[in-house]
This record gives C-alpha cells, sequence and structure tokens, in this order.
C-alpha cells in the first residue's frame, strides 16, 4: 500500500503539511521506491492525497537538502544520496522478444506495444526488439542476449511455450503481451479468451443459429487455444446445432481463398461464421461479394478480433473490442512497478472484452 498521510506518525501531524510531504518522500527515496526521474507533481500528489502546492513546497524543501535536482520543465531528478547505487539493479532499457514479424501482429498487441513504447519514452528508457526468432537455436540466441542486458525489462509477444518458459526460470522482470501457456506463472496483458468465448457461443444459441463454422488459425497459439477450447465446451451441450472448424492459413493468400470457398459451399441461412482473426474476415467477406452472397442475408459472421479498418471502412462488422481506458491503467501500474524497482506480480491482468454488434448477426428475435 503506498505511504499517505493516514500511514504518518501521531508526531508528523504537529508539522506542517509539506514538511510532512517532505518526510514521506524522503523515506521513499531511502527504501529505493522513488528513483530518478520522480513522477510529476500531479502523480505524487495523487498519490499521497494532498495538492499539487503542498508537494511543489516539499520538493523545494528536499532540493534545499540537496535530494532532488529541480529543473523548470522537466522532470524533477535526485542528486546523490546514501542509496544511489540501488540504481544499478534498476531496469535501464526495455528488450522487446516477438516470435514472428513485427507487421504481423494482432491488432489488439500492436496498440498495446506501441502504448508501452511511448511510456518508456517518456521515462528515457531505450527500445529495441527482437522478432522473428532463429528456429533451430532459440535459446543459445536468447542466452547472449539476456546475458549483454542484466537490467533489461523484457516484453513477449506471441511468444511460443518454450521462450515463455525460459524467461520464468531467468526470473528478470518479463511480462506476455498475450496468454500464459499452461504452467507458466509471468506477468501477462492479455484479452479475455475464456469470457469472449462464452459470451461469443451463447450469443450464437440465442439468436437461433444452426450451424457455426469457426475459421482457426493454421498454428494455435495460447490464446487461440484458449478461444477455440471454451467455445467447443459451450457448444458440445447443444446437439441441435451443427458445429464445424476450418483450419486457415495467415499467410497464404490462395489457399485461404480456397478455404473461404469450401466454408461458403456449405452455408444455409440460419449459419454462423465465428473468425478468430481479422484478416479471415477480409477474406471471407471478399469471396461472398464475388459470389454475390450477403451479410446477414444469407449467413451472419462474428469476429474475435478487432481491426482498425472496421470501424472506418466495415462498420457493419460485430465483432469484439477492448476499452482503451482498462488497458492504459494496467500499462502504468506495471511500468510503475518496473520504475520503482519492484518485481511485477506473476499473473494474467486479463482485459474485458465488449462485443460491438453490427449487422451481420442474426436479430435479437430469430426470423
Amino acid at each position: 500500500m503506498p505511504q499517505t498521510f493516514a500511514h504518518s506518525s501521531t508526531k508528523d501531524w504537529k508539522l506542517p503539511l509539506a514538511s510532512r510531504a517532505a518526510e514521506i518522500l524522503r523515506q521513499k527515496i531511502r527504501d529505493g521506491t522513488l528513483v530518478s526521474p520522480l513522477p510529476g507533481e500531479a502523480r505524487l500528489a495523487t498519490d499521497l492525497g494532498i495538492s499539487r502546492g503542498t508537494i511543489r513546497d516539499a520538493l523545494q524543501i528536499l532540493m534545499q537538502e540537496k535530494m532532488v535536482h529541480i529543473t523548470k520543465g522537466k522532470r524533477t531528478q535526485l542528486t546523490n544520496h546514501p542509496h544511489k547505487h540501488r540504481r544499478s539493479t534498476r531496469t535501464r532499457h526495455v528488450c522487446v522478444i516477438g516470435a514472428f514479424d513485427s507487421q504481423s501482429l494482432d491488432p489488439f498487441y500492436g496498440s498495446t506495444l506501441g502504448q508501452m513504447r511511448l511510456y518508456f519514452a517518456e521515462a528515457g528508457l531505450p527500445w529495441e526488439q527482437y522478432f522473428s526468432l532463429p528456429p533451430h537455436n532459440t535459446i543459445a540466441f536468447l542466452d547472449e542476449v539476456v546475458k549483454q542486458r542484466p537490467h533489461a525489462y523484457w516484453l513477449l509477444v506471441g511468444a511460443s511455450r518454450q521462450v515463455q518458459e525460459y524467461f520464468e526460470k531467468t526470473n528478470k522482470n518479463t511480462t506476455i503481451l498475450g496468454t500464459n501457456y499452461p504452467g507458466v506463472a509471468l506477468t501477462a496483458i492479455d484479452p479475455d479468451y475464456r469470457a469472449l468465448a462464452t459470451h461469443a457461443g451463447n450469443l450464437l444459441l440465442r439468436r437461433g443459429c444452426r450451424q457455426i463454422i469457426t475459421m482457426v488459425p493454421e498454428i494455435l497459439r495460447a490464446g487461440d487455444i484458449i478461444t477455440r477450447e471454451t467455445l467447443t465446451a459451450t457448444l458440445v451441450h447443444h446437439p441441435e446445432v451443427r458445429f464445424s472448424e476450418e483450419t486457415t492459413p495467415k499467410n497464404s493468400h490462395n489457399d485461404l481463398r480456397r478455404v473461404c470457398d469450401r466454408v461458403l459451399r456449405h452455408i444455409t441461412s440460419r449459419t454462423a461464421i465465428f473468425c478468430f482473426h481479422s484478416e479471415f474476415v477480409f477474406a471471407l467477406m471478399s469471396r461472398a461479394a464475388q459470389k454475390g452472397l450477403k451479410i446477414p442475408r444469407d449467413f451472419y459472421l462474428l469476429s474475435r478480433d478487432d481491426h482498425p479498418y472496421f470501424s472506418y471502412y466495415f462498420p457493419e462488422v460485430s465483432r469484439y473490442t477492448f476499452r482503451k481506458k482498462l488497458l492504459q491503467r494496467q500499462i502504468t501500474r506495471i511500468i510503475d512497478r518496473i520504475q520503482a524497482g519492484l518485481p511485477l506480480v506473476r499473473k494474467p491482468h486479463l482485459i474485458t472484452p465488449e462485443l460491438v454488434e453490427g449487422e451481420t448477426l442474426p436479430p435479437t428475435t430469430p426470423r
């Protein structure tokens, strides 16, 4: 729990507000909770539950004691103090490890990565990326990279089980942008795919769909596995509904078109197609238009993933999205712990999905 005036000793109440605030900040500096650069006045005031003017006066007291250095227009820096050596163990830069090309990032992870990069840039921490890891000597490559960066903070994007287990053993400050594989205990920022799949299955059942076809990627990542297993468990108790799956390659346009054609040959008036990735939606809509099929007249469509293009060009597509405020809150909490030199809590931070209902779902009352 952050220290505020509610946690001050009785004798502290006899001191002026600024002096009491200065003492709390002084303790945080001594125990290493606050490091250079200090958070802004607004953040410090919120944390201590006092006004910005009081914080400003408290910082002036610390500057007179030569504990901090204040420069107009810049973040407050710590000067020489007894515990400055603690900074040698703080995060010095950020390193991103990706399992595939950065251009292939799903929109959710791409947006999250972009926001985190802005936060770290404001904190003055360098940023470097390693995508498309060598498939045959991954561990040797990681050993070399990690050895050269003993004080890095690690971000894993679309990481395989092997990579996740490697960083779990290293005990480094690591965050997964994606889903933890079973048995891996690392901090993660991830959509709640279990809640999403449960909602999607029940939604399609309530709307009277009698055939549900899923388009799943050829290479299943942890989030895909959870979606698939949860959706199957939701639908398995409804024998009146025909449930089938189409494996869809992500990188072969010709194969993707063939899969779309095969799916469209088996649709009926009550068929719903649930696409795991947004690129499947684009391909399916394109092939349907070429064949003279229309949504929702001939079939229904639901996308698990959102995409910026949906809002601008295809607002009628029904899909799941995530509130940016929740995402920003989780990112801020993680970065605050990193800047304070604190270990991360090894558990997933799940972002609750929200349905954006367009015109590609059946009406609430079945026709």
